[in-house]
């Protein structure tokens, strides 16, 4: 570029504004009443959560605001994935960006984290901020970026970057419309600096919202631009600080705003600050309202577990729903009942003896504290009716009945009980789910024989009683 065309574009330079200035044009930009209230909420889930929780939600939000950063200057693209894992993985993020994304990423990431890390420092201190603090702030966030790229007369070039050291060429930027965009020159840009660092220590602004702090150093920043690449990512780091030291929150933009956020820097260059200032202070509500909202989330229990605790509801400790239970007590049920019909049916019972086995509902809830009657498949209980004929009338009627095991039972049985002689046939689960065992099978058909031999010798008892009764 010859001197003289530069020299044309150092002068069309127009520095940034006094923070008096600043005030003036800007004051009705800040959404005071929205701050207050998201810094409101934020307080109330703090207080609720307290400092542990709170912590991680903030470095959440730290790790947040340094993978969008990059990706915002189209250092790689943040997706929503990306984002997620960098945000919410903690310790472990690393790895899977490297996975997922490569090193180079991984790197810009982790270096733009701790550039975060270091505003956060500083709000917490009683240090200003300074010269000094700016560039080193440059220097670790650019800390993996070993070239940027500049348009030069023989076309575009990769030159090294300079860390944490004011630019030594021009980096007026060329805009789409073909017109050029001037920044401090080259020999200015100390002095400029020294005079944005004597304006952040004066008392007017510390007393400021910190919005308006914020949005100030913000653009003072990039209307300088002191360094050859990496100021966008130093201003919104610096933006920062403000935000800390109010409410423990960086400043986040994500790379789907950077249309609406380069719009508002070019408003403010034009003139409209106001409208930079109510945009920025737009973006640090939502990012206060966005610690809040995720510390709320981590001090309540996942999604996961709410649902698992639903889930067990169904489920025993067994592992087996109570659908499933309940389809092994109708295969006791079933067994039990074919093999009461068979064994009649193969008994020598004669004329004498009338034999009949039915099912029907059971009307009962439960039946002990251990267990439970089964909700399906009904019927749940067999009625036998064994009687005799005159003159030694006598009549046996007694229930089969048949229970669950309750959900929180040591053992899952299923349970067949004869009433009222009280007899009882308990049958693991797993020999009756999903079918019935041999060792079930064999189980059943002996306890139906022992039971109707009890039945048998009742019913004799009491013909005996009717004979004598009648004199015979």
């Amino acid at each position: 570029m010859a001197d003289l065309d530069l020299a044309t574009l150092d002068a069309q330079y127009a520095p940034f504004p006094s923070f008096a200035e600043w005030i003036a044009e800007t004051f009705a930009g800040v959404d005071a009443e929205g701050w207050t209230l998201a810094l409101s909420t934020l307080g109330a889930i703090r207080e609720a959560a307290g400092d542990v929780e709170s912590k991680v939600a903030m470095l959440a939000a730290m790790r947040a605001a340094g993978a969008s950063t990059g990706a915002i200057e189209g250092l790689y693209i943040a997706e929503r994935g990306l984002t997620i894992t960098v945000m919410t993985q903690a310790a472990a993020w690393q790895a899977s960006v490297e996975k997922d994304n490569g090193l180079n990423v991984r790197r810009l990431i982790d270096a733009q984290i701790k550039g975060y890390e270091m505003a956060f420092d500083l709000s917490t201190g009683r240090q200003p901020v300074s010269e000094a603090f700016i560039r080193s702030l440059h220097e670790v966030i650019c800390e993996p970026q070993e070239t940027y790229e500049v348009n030069t007369a023989i076309g575009s070039q990769k030159h090294p970057l300079p860390k944490g050291s004011y630019k030594q060429h021009p980096n007026h930027v060329k805009l789409l419309d073909g017109s050029t965009h001037a920044y401090a020159p080259v020999l200015e840009t100390p002095a400029e600096m020294h005079r944005l660092i004597d304006t952040l220590s004066t008392e007017l602004f510390e007393q400021a919202h910190p919005c308006l702090q914020s949005s100030y150093a913000h653009y003072a920043l990039v209307v300088v631009h002191p360094f050859a690449d990496g100021n966008g990512r130093v201003a919104r780091a610096l933006a920062s600080v403000y935000l800390l030291k109010i409410a423990s929150v960086p400043l986040i933009l994500f790379a789907d705003q950077k249309g609406p956020y380069f719009d508002s820097l070019a408003r403010a260059d034009r003139g409209a600050r106001r409208s930079f200032v109510s945009y920025m202070t737009a973006r640090a509500i939502e990012s206060v309202l966005l610690v809040a909202d995720t510390l709320r989330a981590n001090t309540l229990t996942s999604p996961n577990e709410e649902a698992l605790a639903i889930r067990s509801l169904y489920t025993t400790a067994a592992g087996l729903t109570h659908e499933q239970l309940d389809r092994a007590a109708a295969n006791l049920f079933d067994a039990t009942f074919t093999a009461l019909t068979d064994q009649i049916g193969r008994s020598d019972v004669g004329e004498e003896i009338s034999a009949s086995v039915d099912k029907q509902p059971y009307g009962y809830a439960s039946y002990g504290p251990l267990v439970r009657v089964p909700v399906e498949p009904s019927p749940r209980s067999i009625i036998v009716r064994l009687t005799t004929e005159a003159p030694a009338k006598g009549e046996v009627v007694t229930n089969l009945l048949t229970f669950v095991s309750r959900k929180d039972a040591v053992r899952f049985v299923a349970e067949m009980r004869l009433e009222p002689e009280g007899d009882s046939l308990a049958v693991s689960v797993e020999d009756l789910y999903p079918s019935v065992t041999m060792a079930a099978t064999l189980r059943i058909d002996a306890w139906v024989q022992a039971a109707l031999s009890v039945l048998l010798r009742v019913l004799g008892a009491r013909a005996a009683d009717n004979l004598r009764v009648r004199g015979f």
